[in-house]
């Protein structure tokens, strides 16, 4: 046979050995593609079927802390209820922060108002447990609110821990005995012995915890429960009190306070040795011993209120009688008479004077 009769067979053969070829190729290629997709299209359904299982854990732990939130919150309002309940029936407790270093270092002599005494110095000492920081940015105002206790109540011994015993009407010394209801007065006997007064900030350091100021009322070594910020909101214009509080001159005694010689040149040798502890000139100390004689700081039965009738002069200087009190470090000793107030004497207090 010819080799161009053989031509056409061997074409046909090649074309389908081709043809195979390409096919048996596709298939494989087909068969690979088709198990690849099945392999990530069970990869997707496993992930997916992970995905809900952490949205169910997901949303499981959510109804958790849920509940363990409610519950913690319950549990938190029953104890806040439960202390309340306590508290209202033991007493409410309430630790000091401060300490007042006061001028006034007794009862005697401490005016009932802070502001009658302008020249009147203490500092605020407070609790190392207190943060200095807590007391950055006070010095932008100039006078703070304090709230105390008044440790040296004559009371404090009647109380019995669940009611305090308390007369409810007293005198005050502007209505000449006159009672009125103990919530209309700032005496300092209450059913709980807290204050509250208005002073002049002096100057604040932060790193030693310390407010100094000016115009108070506080006895040596009041603790102090806390103090704010005065601010404009808390001066209200509007309002109302009875005549025998608007009339601020009634506690004074209408008399000038006048130093002898011995007592004047006490004080100058004092303030000179730095002998006092809140007044190094000797202007600042004598007005601020005026400013406090002149309230008639004698107790009642002393004769507070009571005008002497004898002028001063040297027969009734010697018939009058001598009153002291301490102020800063001092002891003053002064006698009243109808014209004036005679400081008669000044020397360095002793600590158990």
């Amino acid at each position: 046979m010819s080799s161009s009769a053989l031509l056409p067979g061997c074409c046909t053969f090649v074309l389908g050995l081709a043809v195979y070829h390409f096919y048996s190729t596709y298939l494989c290629s087909s068969t690979a593609n088709h198990a690849k997709t099945r392999k990530i299209r069970d990869e997707m359904l496993l992930l997916k079927s992970d995905n809900d299982r952490l949205k169910k854990d997901l949303q499981k732990q959510r109804e958790l802390r849920q509940q363990e939130r409610t519950g913690r919150t319950n549990a938190e309002r029953k104890l806040c209820l439960g202390i309340q309940q306590l508290q209202a029936k033991k007493g409410y407790c309430f630790h000091a922060i401060a300490h007042v270093d006061s001028c006034f270092t007794d009862r005697r002599g401490t005016p009932r108002q802070g502001h009658l005494v302008p020249l009147s110095r203490a500092v605020i000492r407070f609790q190392r447990s207190v943060p200095s920081a807590s007391l950055e940015c006070l010095d932008e105002f100039s006078h703070i609110w304090v709230l105390f206790t008044f440790h040296e109540n004559t009371n404090l011994s009647k109380q019995d821990g669940t009611t305090d015993s308390f007369i409810a009407k007293i005198a005050p010394p502007r209505l000449g005995g006159k009672k009125v209801g103990v919530f209309s007065t700032r005496t300092p006997h209450r059913p709980n012995s807290l204050g509250l007064s208005l002073v002049k900030i002096e100057s604040v350091c932060v790193t030693k915890r310390e407010i100094s100021i000016s115009g108070h009322d506080f006895v040596h070594q009041t603790p102090v429960l806390d103090i704010k910020p005065y601010i404009p909101a808390d001066c209200n214009l509007d309002f109302g009190c009875p005549s025998w509080v608007s009339e601020t001159k009634a506690a004074e005694v209408d008399c000038p306070v006048v130093f002898s010689e011995v007592a004047l040149k006490a004080l100058v040798t004092f303030v000179e040795e730095r002998q006092c502890r809140f007044y190094d000139t000797l202007t600042d100390a004598q007005h601020a011993i005026e400013q406090m004689l002149v309230l008639d700081i004698r107790s009642v039965h002393q004769g507070r209120g009571r005008r002497n009738e004898h002028v001063y002069n040297e027969i009734n200087e010697q018939n009058a009688s001598v009153y002291s009190c301490r102020f800063d470090n001092l002891e003053l000793r002064f006698k009243t008479f109808s014209d004036q107030i005679r400081m008669i004497d000044c020397r360095i207090a002793s600590p158990t004077s």
